[in-house]
């Protein structure tokens, strides 16, 4: 037997599961919280801050150290605030994302009811001589289509949901080669 032609046997289903207990915020709060670049910004903040503790104990505000460690706190509360921004952005985008595949995955579970409908009818006229065998292999096609629709919509959806599950999103401005 070719590797190829060896039967496989599923032990579990891909499935359409409404994601009720999702908490927007919950997961907001969660990922801002575990976000690895949203960490390693609040730590260099954290760094620069003990570092302008620790000049403005030997310089005055009119000097240039004192001014140029101040410039870098300021400037890594603004990048921490971008990125978390850019983070929460992201999760809300993905979260409208997910929305609209569970009404697409809805709106082609009622596409492929329709579909198979149809293609009932179709025989039904082909059996008392009112289709052609090419009317009948269309509307099967049809109902191919929408179930191969289906599953697309399915997986879509089901990727989606995996990101809120595991909190998982990347920051864009960080990613992007603004940070760290």
């Amino acid at each position: 037997v070719w590797p190829h032609e060896t039967k496989m046997n599923l032990t579990s289903e891909f499935t359409f599961e409404k994601e009720d207990d999702l908490d927007l915020q919950e997961v907001i709060i969660k990922t801002l919280q575990n976000d690895p670049n949203i960490f390693a910004l609040r730590e260099s903040l954290k760094l620069k801050e003990f570092t302008f503790e620790e000049v403005r104990k030997i310089y005055t505000p009119n000097v240039y150290t004192y001014r140029e460690i101040k410039q870098e706190v300021e400037k890594a509360h603004l990048e921490l605030k971008e990125a978390q921004k850019a983070l929460v952005k992201s999760i809300q985008d993905e979260y409208l994302k997910l929305q609209s595949a569970k009404e697409q995955y809805n709106a082609l579970k009622n596409s492929v009811e329709t579909a198979k409908e149809a293609h009932r009818i179709m025989k039904i006229r082909y059996d008392v001589g009112m289709a052609t065998p090419l009317e009948v292999m269309q509307s099967a096609e049809r109902v191919s289509q929408a179930e191969m629709g289906l599953v697309n919509a399915l997986f879509n959806y089901n990727q989606i949901k995996a990101k809120f599950e595991n909190c998982i999103f990347f920051s864009p401005t960080v990613a992007g080669g603004m940070g760290v």
